[in-house]
């Protein structure tokens, strides 16, 4: 987990890791690789990004979740029930096929936060990467993504979670605190 208070360069880690920022110093190394040494294409595939504020198009459910993803439909159900977006699916007058207005800014921010979780989950990738999942979710939607983060991370898959929700940082092997200047404090869990 990366934890850290508000202002400490969390989102900014997770958004460099995501490719959505570029680094203006330093560099990120993957396997030994740096990381703007990576194909896009490739690294893109390889990485499910769930970012703290998402953003949609104006568009249909499907659109905004699949877009031009190919994705078994037992695998997709499975999706919505692990991020406990199912419910909400059912509850929509066209189910899949409703639609979104206003870019999905009048949708509540637990349904944003589900529907950004499941965007990412549906690319399948071996790199999983959050940036506070948990924020804006009740209780069940959090404890739906305890159990999302748990059932990912026994299929070994790399998890990076910027949080600063406790029992994430409790599932967490590897902690790097943020806050810690003028350089990260990277420490292991022991369990």
């Amino acid at each position: 987990s990366v934890i850290g208070s508000n202002g400490s360069g969390k989102s900014t880690l997770i958004n460099v890791l995501a490719s959505v920022l570029e680094l203006s110093r330093g560099r990120i190394m993957i396997d030994g690789i740096e990381l703007t040494q990576l194909s896009k294409i490739w690294y893109s595939n390889q990485i499910a990004f769930s970012p703290q504020e998402p953003k949609f198009i104006d568009g249909s459910l499907k659109d905004n979740l699949i877009g031009s993803n190919e994705i078994k439909e037992s695998l997709f159900n499975q999706i919505l029930d692990d991020v406990d977006l199912t419910n909400y699916m059912n509850n929509r007058e066209n189910g899949i096929n409703s639609l979104i207005e206003e870019r999905g800014e009048t949708l509540p921010v637990g349904i944003r936060k589900r529907m950004s979780l499941a965007r990412a989950m549906v690319n399948q990738g071996q790199l999983i990467v959050f940036d506070e999942p948990t924020e804006g979710l009740d209780k069940i939607g959090r404890e739906s993504i305890l159990e999302l983060v748990k059932k990912e991370n026994a299929k070994n898959k790399t998890i990076i979670i910027a949080t600063n929700d406790q029992e994430i940082i409790n599932l967490s092997n590897i902690l790097i605190d943020m806050g810690s200047k003028p350089k990260p404090n990277i420490a292991k869990v022991k369990k």
